[in-house]
């Protein structure tokens, strides 16, 4: 099985901590939030094999926006400022931190 999650550790939240994005984020479109530990934590519960992978959807452009604007943006914003190595670096970065939007897990369980 293969799912996602919203973190709680996002970086509009535990990095850059905006306050208008901390409004929008902790709305009820999510029942849970989970950081990779508390999701290991219940993975682990099932007795199953289990990897969790950190996502990171939005870019530097969009958290750029935030911080400038205080509200959402689109991706993409800067092309003329941002390359697109400089976009994957800084999600690659985050994910490294696990300061990532998305959590990925996967579920395998043994026949």
């Amino acid at each position: 099985m293969i799912f996602e999650v919203p973190c709680v550790t996002d970086p509009l939240t535990k990095v850059y901590n905006i306050p208008a994005f901390e409004k929008l984020y902790w709305s009820y479109a999510h029942h849970w939030y989970f950081s990779r530990r508390t999701l290991g934590a219940l993975l682990e519960k099932l007795g199953y094999r289990f990897e969790i992978l950190a996502e990171q959807r939005y870019d530097l452009s969009n958290h750029i926006w935030w911080m400038m604007t205080r509200r959402p943006g689109e991706m993409g914003k800067l092309p003329h400022l941002l390359s697109r190595e400089t976009e994957e670096s800084y999600k690659r970065d985050l994910c490294a931190a696990w300061k990532c939007d998305t959590l990925t897990a996967k579920i395998f369980k043994d026949f």
